[in-house]
């Protein structure tokens, strides 16, 4: 980092740091500069404002911890990432502008911030920690728009028990439609590891749950394809629950005969699908039956084979 004048320095990336830097109290981050590297004004007390360019995606941890001079950041639209503890000890800051294009916030991100009040986090969001707001002593009111319309209205956490109940943040990313399982894991069948209950990433798994996957299937067809157990397919339909009176376009089987059929049903996930919607099988009946005992025939072809 180069000194400009007046205490204005330029940013050019790498990986050197400044730490504990005084007199510093401007930064312009150089346009072509991608990422911010860890730490690189951790400690920079003086520091009051910073210019980001268009160019950078991603912050690294510890950027401005402790910068207990900067009121307020607006972090550019193609960023996509905010690494752990980056404003962690900011007590002066008050206003943070988050892009549409983020994606992720790591724990700790915005820990002890204690003079920020409010906080609108887009609906691009789709893993936060359970952390971020940890310590936000004047936080009153945080916002969650939906990513898409038929999640509802957005949900918003009121701050009147924010001192009172240490889990608030997690109970609001619940009802917004988070979860502590990764959806990636969820279809393989594959529990995310964490190390505690209650601080984690959270996942938005409401959205994820409504939207085609790369195999051109909503996420629920795809689960009852590959014969996952129970635990794994009831996460994917609470959050999708009125796909359940759907039919599968591929193979023309309602939800529950599609996971009876497969190479190893998991027959507590086939009764509760078949418990949601057993109209299914009478409208469809025949024709599913029929598919049923070709598939089955099929597979019994090709094992002798």
């Amino acid at each position: 980092m180069e000194e400009q004048s007046n205490a204005e320095y330029i940013y050019r990336g790498g990986t050197t740091t400044y730490h504990d830097i005084r007199g510093v109290r401007t930064v312009v981050v150089d346009a072509n500069v991608t990422s911010i590297s860890d730490e690189a004004f951790w400690n920079c007390s003086d520091l009051r404002y910073i210019k980001i360019p268009d160019t950078v995606t991603a912050i690294g941890m510890y950027v401005f911890r402790g910068c207990t001079s900067l009121t307020s950041v607006s972090l550019p639209p193609s960023l996509t990432t905010i690494g752990y503890r980056v404003f962690m000890g900011c007590t002066s800051l008050t206003s943070v502008s988050l892009p549409s294009s983020l994606t992720t916030i790591y724990g700790s991100a915005f820990e002890n911030c204690t003079s920020l009040t409010r906080m609108t986090l887009p609906s691009s969001i789709t893993a936060i920690h359970s952390t971020v707001f940890e310590g936000c002593t004047s936080l009153v009111s945080v916002t969650l728009a939906p990513s898409i319309p038929s999640i509802g209205t957005a949900s918003t956490s009121s701050t009147t028990t924010l001192d009172k109940n240490p889990g608030w943040f997690n109970k609001f990313l619940v009802e917004a439609g988070f979860s502590r399982e990764n959806p990636n894991n969820i279809l393989i069948g594959l529990k995310t590891d964490r190390f505690s209950e209650a601080i984690c990433m959270y996942y938005d798994l409401k959205t994820w749950a409504q939207t085609i996957g790369a195999d051109s299937q909503l996420p629920l067809f795809t689960a009852a394809r590959r014969s996952l157990k129970w635990y794994y397919t009831e996460q994917i339909f609470t959050a999708n629950m009125p796909v359940v009176n759907e039919i599968d376009v591929l193979s023309g089987l309602p939800l529950s005969l599609l996971a009876a059929a497969g190479p190893a049903s998991d027959l507590e996930t086939v009764y509760n699908l078949l418990r949601e919607a057993p109209e299914q099988i009478r409208l469809n009946g025949s024709q599913s039956l029929q598919n049923i005992s070709i598939d089955s025939s099929r597979k019994r072809k090709w094992k002798k084979g």
